[in-house]
């Protein structure tokens, strides 16, 4: 089997290349890569029909998005062109060649208005530009009619690339006090957990019929209780000398320019029933990632 993971230096694709065990060949596409022939940028077309032809894969992992949510109200045509004109792109050539596609969506594409959680056949109600291009990025691979498995999730941390944890972190190191938003909820879902979701799927039958999934982390919590959490563990690991004092705040104190659901509980149900797919548990991947930092000390 031939594998094409874009986005490979992201966080989704740093977690499959550090597990390390999707089955057969896999090459790890970035625009960031230094070797010409794994570079590939979504954004350029030709580039990345080009690789689609050279590869020829069987399989492609499109984890490779526009995610900086609030720059994205700034820039729509750039954001709808990564993240819903390239996977229909790539959909389309899945479909033409028999490849499957695995594609990773968000809990964004909700309003939040709902409390308790979201299932696969509940309306979206994108609040933000993020959130609409990763929607039409969902109808386009949908319309293709291509062999796919669309995978929704939220809230996703990793040891690499820019996330939450790490921003934390950071924070907790530079100032004695932190404020952290506590009317967001949503469930904490570790890259590695996704990684191994994603081997899951990739592992089936192609006689197994895709489609659209929710997967989430099993624990509900909001920004400030993810902050506690990142910071009382890395306390206890000697990864942080000095706690901070971290004080819950209402979104309306903290502006941002996109619009975050106020409620993006995922349910995970339907891919936990069809697949055998637990979620992860929380503190266990929580753990994982700061041990991961810790080690390489970071």
């Amino acid at each position: 089997m031939r594998i094409l993971i874009t986005g490979s230096s992201g966080q989704i694709g740093s977690a499959l290349r550090h597990t390390g065990s999707l089955p057969g060949q896999v090459l790890y596409g970035s625009r960031k890569a230094r070797n010409e022939a794994d570079r590939l940028d979504i954004g350029d077309f030709s580039s990345l029909e080009k690789q689609l032809s050279r590869v020829h894969p069987e399989v492609v992992i499109n984890t490779a998005a526009y995610t900086a949510v609030d720059r994205a109200e700034s820039e729509p045509e750039k954001v709808f062109r990564i993240n819903a004109e390239a996977p229909e792109l790539i959909a389309s050539w899945c479909r033409d060649h028999q490849a499957r596609l695995i594609h990773y969506s968000t809990d964004y594409v909700f309003d939040g208005s709902r409390r308790e959680p979201y299932r696969e056949t509940d309306t979206p109600a994108p609040q933000s530009v993020y959130g609409a291009s990763k929607l039409a990025g969902e109808t386009a691979v949908q319309n293709t009619g291509c062999d796919y498995f669309i995978l929704r999730t939220g809230w996703v941390y990793s040891p690499w690339s820019g996330n939450f944890v790490k921003t934390i972190l950071r924070l907790a190191r530079e100032r004695p006090r932190l404020t952290v938003v506590n009317d967001q909820w949503g469930n904490p879902t570790s890259a590695l957990s996704l990684a191994g979701v994603t081997e899951s799927l990739c592992r089936q039958d192609a006689r197994v019929r895709g489609g659209l999934y929710h997967y989430s982390d099993n624990t509900t919590m909001n920004w400030y209780d993810f902050a506690v959490h990142i910071v009382e563990s890395a306390v206890q690991r000697e990864l942080l000398i000095k706690p901070p004092e971290i004080t819950a705040i209402p979104s309306e104190d903290f502006p941002q320019d996109a619009t975050r659901p106020v409620y993006s509980v995922l349910n995970s149900e339907r891919i936990q029933q069809q697949f055998n797919i637990r979620s992860g548990e929380f503190q266990t991947a929580l753990e994982a990632c700061l041990a991961w930092l810790q080690e390489h000390d970071i």
